[in-house]
């Protein structure tokens, strides 16, 4: 009973005081501004020159599944293509990797190629010093006969392009050559790869 009397005491001086107003001719009785002791203001610190980016730690649990995520695959080995001129037209080829997918723009790393369904990538990086853009076509080659045929774009005054050409027909097992021609057919670079 006592623990009911409490609670309606509580509640009842609770409204009260939620409820209570002020009555209108007080508040005109008040002063609009209080009068304040002078206190001579502190300097105000300087500002850092550069202001740091605050950054909270993350929840314990972020951390935990970040520590059980699996590795990222490193991206492929790279090897410079075999031609690294430049050709009159601007065009150069600064690498050619050779692997079974692309991961952000990067050839991913494999150990070995074998025989497979999975498409085929030559991944290549060209630089195009030229005012107009320029063609190139990929090719797959393997004892005098080519497959592919990729035909891409590269746009002018670019000193780093990735682009790569695809294919599924590589479906023997053996020595391959992936070949880079500008557009009129003149090599730019070739890469020798093994399929297994």
């Amino acid at each position: 009973m006592n623990e009911r009397r409490f609670a309606v005491a509580v509640a009842l001086s609770l409204v009260a005081v939620a409820c209570s107003r002020q009555d209108p001719t007080e508040a005109s009785r008040e002063p609009l501004a209080r009068a304040t002791p002078a206190v001579p203001a502190a300097p105000a610190p300087a500002a850092p020159a550069r202001a740091e980016p605050k950054t909270a730690d993350p929840p314990a649990s972020v951390l935990v599944k970040a520590e059980k995520a699996e590795p990222a695959k490193k991206p492929a080995k790279s090897h410079p293509a075999s031609t690294d001129a430049v050709l009159p037209d601007g065009l150069a080829v600064k690498r050619i990797v050779i692997t079974r997918s692309i991961d952000k723009r990067e050839p991913a790393a494999v150990d070995r190629l074998v025989v497979s369904d999975e498409p085929l990538y030559a991944f290549v990086e060209l630089a195009n010093g030229s005012d107009s853009a320029a063609g190139v076509v990929i090719t797959f080659e393997r004892e005098g006969k080519s497959v592919g045929h990729v035909k891409l774009e590269v746009p002018a005054k670019n000193a780093r392009w990735r682009t790569w050409g695809k294919t599924k027909q590589v479906r023997q097992a053996g020595d391959w050559v992936a070949v880079v021609r500008s557009a009129d057919g003149a090599e730019l670079g070739k890469k020798s790869f093994t399929v297994e």
